[in-house]
């Protein structure tokens, strides 16, 4: 997955937390932010974990959040379209 930045349609939280982010790199005179990137649960669900990463989903500790990401998408009768994980890394 490349890096896709934040989404264009951020919800309110995130857009608070995007604030925040652009306003700390301002101060300490950073010119950009990176590491960002999003993605839909139905692209997670396409996935081949074995194929792809060689890893078994069942044996990932990410099994529990998509398992709890599934249940949530049934509970409000959502497409998994309408899930999006957002999130930034550093190295």
């Amino acid at each position: 997955m490349q890096n896709r930045g934040f989404p264009n349609n951020p919800g309110r939280y995130l857009a608070e937390e995007i604030a925040s982010a652009k306003e700390f790199a301002t101060k300490h005179n950073q010119e950009e932010l990176f590491g960002f990137a999003h993605i839909y649960f139905s692209e997670i669900e396409m996935i081949d974990w074995k194929k792809e990463y060689g890893i078994s989903l069942i044996d990932s500790d990410w099994n529990k959040l998509f398992e709890l990401t599934a249940k949530f998408k049934a509970l409000k009768d959502i497409s998994s379209a309408q899930i999006r994980f957002t999130f930034w890394y550093n190295w």
